[in-house]
């Protein structure tokens, strides 16, 4: 096996735990990609739980979902973000960003087999089969112009969002739980949502699919169980309020791009447009968000990536 036969994005068929109590954890019809990047050897894994319900939130706002719609969440997605390795029939996967704070840093190796335009991925202990199509490539990816071209690995180097309006500060106050008081007083509100430590990857390919995966730094191992599926509420509550992740198609057009996710860890995202502006200057790539109003308060967020492949 070469790392070229695998290159671009690839449909999940079917995710089977034989061994588990839930051989189907996701659902007999699970929504999932598996993307690998050759050049440097970047791969990027989600699965999700299909006709998963909205969640009631304060201006459809992630962060803000209730405990109980969080540990819900942690039951219905798994993905990662990192490096990957070829090694004879082996593939090797080791995550750098991951829902499951336990798998960041620990090699993953596959049994990988390639028939025409079907890959299985099985685990060696047979724990985990899965088989994968190779997805179609689509129309969105020819709408990406020479100097807008996004595709390939970036990483993340900031991810902000910043606030203007009377009340700012007072929400700054209200969200912002690692700046110290006296500084929201006399700083610009911003606000980290995941973090000053925060990491993350964001992955564009040629065949027009996207993935983008954003984590807090010092995240708590789950020691409850050894999945989140099986862990305690409180530690899949923890996990999902300090990760985000979504994939699906994404299209250019003029200075935006559009990103269509078909899954997400949290749920409103799936089926709507994310619409991003892109600021694009050498290596560095600055995506925003369209300023939303809410409470009297302008909100924007901005990531900051560099482009590492």
């Amino acid at each position: 096996m070469t790392p070229h036969l695998l290159a671009g994005t690839w449909e999940l068929v079917t995710w089977r735990q034989p061994a588990s109590e839930r051989e189907y954890p996701f659902g007999p019809d699970p929504i999932g990609y598996v993307t690998y990047h050759p050049q440097g050897g970047y791969v990027a894994l989600q699965v999700m739980k299909p006709d998963r319900p909205h969640v009631s939130v304060p201006f459809d706002n992630y962060l803000w979902m209730s405990a109980a719609d969080k540990a819900a969440a942690a039951e219905c997605f798994f993905g990662y973000a990192g490096r990957y390795s070829v090694q004879g029939e082996t593939i090797i996967h080791t995550p750098e960003i991951a829902f499951n704070p336990n798998l960041v840093g620990q090699p993953q190796q596959y049994s990988c087999h390639l028939s025409g335009e079907t890959l299985t991925l099985s685990a060696h202990d047979g724990s985990l089969q899965t088989t994968w199509q190779r997805a179609r490539s689509r129309e969105g990816s020819r709408h990406v112009l020479p100097d807008r071209n996004l595709v390939g690995i970036w990483k993340m180097v900031s991810m902000v969002i910043t606030l203007d309006g009377f009340l700012s500060r007072l929400l700054r106050i209200m969200v912002d739980r690692e700046t110290p008081f006296l500084t929201k007083l006399r700083h610009e509100p911003i606000i980290y949502p995941h973090g000053q430590e925060a990491s993350g990857y964001i992955m564009y390919n040629d065949q027009g699919y996207m993935s983008a995966h954003v984590m807090n730094a010092n995240r708590p191992h789950v020691t409850t169980a050894a999945n989140l599926i099986d862990a305690g509420d409180e530690e899949k509550a923890q996990a999902t309020y300090t990760y985000l992740s979504y994939a699906g198609p994404y299209t250019i057009q003029a200075d935006q791009v559009i990103h269509q996710p078909t899954l997400s860890l949290f749920p409103n995202f799936v089926g709507t447009d994310l619409v991003r502006i892109i600021k694009l200057a050498g290596t560095q790539l600055t995506l925003s968000t369209l300023p939303v109003k809410a409470m009297g308060v302008v909100v924007t967020v901005i990531i900051v990536w560099k482009r590492v492949s």
